[in-house]
Parts: structure tokens; sequence; C-alpha cells
């Protein structure tokens, strides 16, 4: 008995046609081709400073601060206990609290916003918009 191996039964893998992609550098513009890891990557997200994130899932032991309380840079927000350890979260700038999504007891997850806070910045310039809306009234 003679057994043969078809080469024409087995299916060759499609080859996907990729284009030349351009893209700007410095001032000077380059063609490649680009990875299917690289197309579907996750875009880069700048990080909001005005956020305050749990970094890791856990527990929110304390609060102390309330909505509408003013809070300088290193002023204690409130303490999670992650992995059977107490981590003090403070105020990364001078702000008001604007929202507070978390309550003593409260189980957060990771990467779970906790408090929003709103500049100084920002506040300051919500005033003077306020006082040219005034002026311009009379």
């Amino acid at each position: 008995m003679n057994y043969f191996l078809s080469m024409d039964s087995e299916k060759e893998p499609k080859e996907e046609k990729q284009e030349f992609q351009k893209f700007l550098l410095e001032g000077d513009t380059y063609k490649t081709l680009l990875t299917k890891k690289w197309l579907t990557r996750k875009p880069y997200v700048i990080k909001d400073p005005n956020l305050i994130i749990s970094f890791i899932p856990g527990k929110i032991i304390k609060v102390f601060v309330k909505v509408g309380q003013r809070v300088k840079k290193g002023d204690q927000l409130l303490v999670l206990e992650a992995m059977k350890m107490h981590n003090l979260l403070l105020a990364p700038s001078n702000g008001v609290i604007s929202k507070l999504n978390v309550v003593a007891g409260a189980k957060v997850a990771n990467k779970q916003v906790l408090v929003e806070i709103e500049a100084e910045e920002v506040i300051e310039k919500k005033v003077k918009k306020k006082e040219k809306e005034k002026k311009k009234k009379k």
C-alpha cells in the first residue's frame, strides 16, 4: 500500500497586504510598515492631576474632606487600606473638593476615581469671568 501526502490539501496562510504609513517626527517625514500590535495598542491618556485615583483595590478607612472644602497641597484626603497597609492619600495641589465618590467603609477597585479636585487656577478664572459678566450687565 502506498500512501501519498498531497501538498494541495494544505492551505497556506494568506499574507495580509500592508501599506506604508507616513508619520512626522521632529520635522522629518518617514514611511514605515506598522505591526498589528502597534495598530491595536491602547492610546496614551494623559493623567489628570486633579483626579485622585486608587492605585490598588482596597477599602476606604477614613475620609478627611467634604465636598466644597478648600484643600492645600499635601492635605490629607483619605486613608485607603490595601494588603493590610494603610495608605494616606494627599492632595496633589491647592483647590476645592468638587466631587467625593467614596465614603468610609466603601470597597474600591483598582484605578477607580475617589476624589475630584477643582484646581485653584480654574476657580480663579470662573470668579473673574463672573465679575466680567456682572460689569457688562451694569
